[in-house]
């Protein structure tokens, strides 16, 4: 999970932009947020991830297959440390107290933190595949309370002139 969500928060950081000034970061708390990157190994997860992101793309839209390769190409030139790094250290700094970092740095490093990051894709994998199985028994609910509000914009709409 952390792998994967290091990959996230680098595409949310990407896509997003800066929409607040931050304060500027002091030397030792941006080294210390980098120390905890790469303790938990986000530079390696973003290389493996590449394929895994590909992966669900395609698996979510079969159509994609053919042009794997070029997304697969594309991933590998711009979603890099060299690129996303720099930001990630930026957003763990904003988020975490340099105190707070070398402690999660430390706690990364003990046997429990090294099994929890080896432990953490699966059970986001197994997580994942378990609200998966609760959405799809609940899909036909979905679709009623969806229908349900479109009868509500559609009746709100022809009650304006």
């Amino acid at each position: 999970m952390i792998r994967r969500l290091g990959i996230a928060l680098a595409v949310a950081a990407l896509a997003q932009g800066s929409a607040h000034a931050v304060a500027p970061i002091a030397p030792s708390h941006r080294r210390a947020a980098e120390e905890t990157l790469r303790t938990i190994d986000v530079e390696g997860s973003m290389r493996t991830g590449v394929s895994v992101m590909v992966d669900s793309m395609v698996e979510g839209n079969a159509m994609l297959a053919p042009y794997r390769s070029v997304v697969v190409k594309w991933a590998e030139k711009f979603m890099t440390w060299e690129t996303i790094g720099p930001k990630l250290v930026d957003l763990y700094a904003e988020t975490f107290t340099e105190a707070e970092l070398r402690e999660l740095t430390a706690f990364y490093r003990t046997p429990v933190g090294r099994k929890a990051l080896a432990a953490m894709p699966d059970l986001a994998r197994r997580g994942a595949e378990i609200g998966t199985q609760v959405a799809r028994n609940h899909q036909k609910e979905l679709e009623e309370m969806v229908q349900e509000r479109a009868k509500q914009l559609e009746a709100a709409t022809a009650d304006v002139p």
